[in-house]
């Protein structure tokens, strides 16, 4: 079963409709803030809501901000990092950390990778080649349906991605024998 992601405007809605019936407060655009950071996902929304409402019973847009922020954000800019530096076992080493230490989701990961791209010093082709990747990673990652048994094939997505980053951070030579 694949889920079609929620309208942004939809999404807000439902979020205002559960911050209601659950008694959470939501200031101005909190809910829209979510709806937006989610991305059209719904768990992904109600975790978001959860945890803004968690401290004051009230979310407001700084809370937002900062359950938006994801929780994989620096984990995925250090996994980044790793592979940029050629060091792919270290990268997939970062890459279980998030997936089974941090309990994020391959979508999850490949959209915060696309987030972070271009922060990583690459310029022109080797910028656009590299953005070409993480969509279609990002693609192949939806056609495997929803984390389950899918995640196997999700990961080997994600790490076909780390490989391409790896080998983009340095020259690599073929040789013919």
């Amino acid at each position: 079963v694949r889920f079609v992601p929620i309208p942004r405007t939809d999404l807000s809605k439902r979020i205002a409709e559960v911050a209601e019936a659950e008694g959470v407060e939501l200031d101005h655009g909190a809910a829209d803030g979510i709806a937006m950071a989610a991305d059209g996902d719904i768990r992904r929304a109600m975790a978001m809501l959860q945890a803004a409402a968690v401290t004051k019973g009230r979310v407001d847009l700084d809370a937002v901000f900062a359950v938006s922020e994801t929780r994989s954000s620096n984990g995925v800019r250090d996994m980044l990092s790793k592979a940029r530096s050629g060091d792919f076992m270290a990268a997939r080493d970062a890459l279980d950390g998030l997936l089974i230490g941090e309990g994020v989701t391959c979508r999850e990961i490949a959209q915060e990778i696309q987030r972070q791209a271009l922060e990583l010093g690459l310029e022109g082709a080797e910028a656009v080649r590299l953005l070409d990747k993480v969509g279609e990673t990002d693609f192949r990652i939806a056609q495997c349906g929803p984390g389950g048994m899918g995640m196997p094939l999700e990961r080997v997505q994600l790490e076909h991605l780390l490989a391409y980053v790896a080998m983009s951070g340095r020259t690599v030579s073929y040789t013919h024998l």
